[in-house]
């Protein structure tokens, strides 16, 4: 079992956030075309960074209770997201920008929001949540079965077929990377292998289809990290740290506050981001707090 932190993670798991975050920024201001170049999205592309730490970090420990890890990725992903998706749909009911139903708020509760809804979501950022519920459900089948490689291989090509027919792609694409990277870590792969692996995807995406393009983007920065003998700092540390519960609320200060100041798109975006690591800081605290004053949740949490 090797769990050595890996600094140049932090580096990556910020580039990521920030990739997602210009994504955002450009599409609440009316650039969404600016977004994509030769059709590759800037934010999806900060979203297959996202899932290649996941698929990698989630594979390369040998877990002997799977059911424990999964359980305290719950504990990480929901109390902070269901208090987002709370304030979210109030804001959104005072606001009347959305037609929203008891079914929508359920299923974006239970994390399912994408599968039943698509992008009909408030607060549509929540979809990384049901993507990434799939992947660790994916991580806990592979482990429970005692088969993680083969398990991650069949995974790999179910993906990589959905692709190739132009079938499922906005959550495919994103599982195909964690699998991939899953692969990586439990083969222990070197780096060299890594970037012919992201060469392959690269030809995939010119003969194949072009989603496969964030898997390899994603197996290149991912090689770079690895490869990368970064040093960690307090401050980058405790940035990535706070890089889920920023990914929550950023979106909805995004949309606030490109209400609020109309005239400026710099400006806008300036507060927006000022108040959403602000709301990242006090989620974080009020979800540790609650750990400490809620007696089922602290007892769900320490086991």
């Amino acid at each position: 079992m090797n769990d050595t932190r890996i600094e140049s993670f932090d580096y990556l798991r910020l580039l990521a956030m920030a990739l997602v975050t210009i994504q955002h920024a450009l599409a609440v201001h009316g650039y969404y075309d600016q977004t994509t170049w030769g059709g590759v999205n800037v934010g999806q592309t900060g979203v297959a960074i996202f899932c290649a730490l996941s698929g990698y970090l989630a594979f390369r420990l040998d877990l002997n209770k799977p059911l424990v890890w999964f359980k305290r990725r719950l504990v990480q992903i929901f109390p902070a997201y269901w208090i987002v998706t709370i304030v979210s749909f109030a804001l959104t009911l005072i606001a009347g920008s959305k037609y929203v139903t008891w079914s929508l708020f359920v299923s974006e509760m239970l994390g399912t929001g994408f599968f039943t809804h698509g992008w009909e979501l408030v607060n549509v950022v929540s979809w990384f949540v049901s993507l990434i519920l799939l992947c660790y459900v994916v991580a806990l089948v592979a482990y429970v079965s005692g088969h993680a490689g083969p398990i991650l291989i069949v995974v790999i090509g179910v993906c990589g077929g959905l692709l190739y027919a132009k079938g499922e792609i906005d959550l495919s694409r994103h599982v195909l990377t964690f699998a991939v990277a899953g692969l990586i870590a439990i083969k222990r792969t070197p780096a060299a292998m890594i970037a012919i692996m992201a060469a392959a995807g690269f030809a995939f995406s010119i003969f194949l289809s072009i989603q496969f393009v964030y898997m390899s983007l994603a197996l290149v920065f991912l090689c770079l990290a690895l490869v990368w003998k970064a040093r960690g700092y307090p401050l980058t540390r405790m940035a990535s740290a706070y890089t889920y519960e920023f990914f929550l609320v950023h979106g909805i200060f995004l949309v606030v506050f490109s209400r609020l100041i109309s005239g400026s798109t710099v400006a806008s975006v300036f507060f927006a981001l000022c108040a959403a690591v602000v709301a990242a800081v006090v989620l974080r605290h009020l979800v540790s707090l609650l750990s400490k004053v809620v007696p089922v949740y602290t007892r769900f949490r320490a086991s």
